[in-house]
């Protein structure tokens, strides 16, 4: 397994789109290689639990 200090900077823009199963929330390539180098999907659920705060969702991205 590596770190996530192994994913900074690998990526540049994305092929591809991921939607989370339950909120929607998308994700690109990078965010899904960072989750499956470092078995840490459990830091994308942990972002899409953050989203459904009413502060959160009235942030312009």
């Amino acid at each position: 397994m590596k770190n996530a200090n192994h994913f900074f900077g690998s990526h540049n823009g994305s092929e591809n789109i991921y939607r989370h199963n339950l909120s929607g929330l998308i994700y690109t390539d990078g965010v899904k290689d960072l989750a499956e180098g470092c078995q840490a999907y459990w830091l994308i659920d942990l972002i899409v639990s953050h989203q459904c705060q009413k502060q959160v969702k009235k942030e312009p991205f």
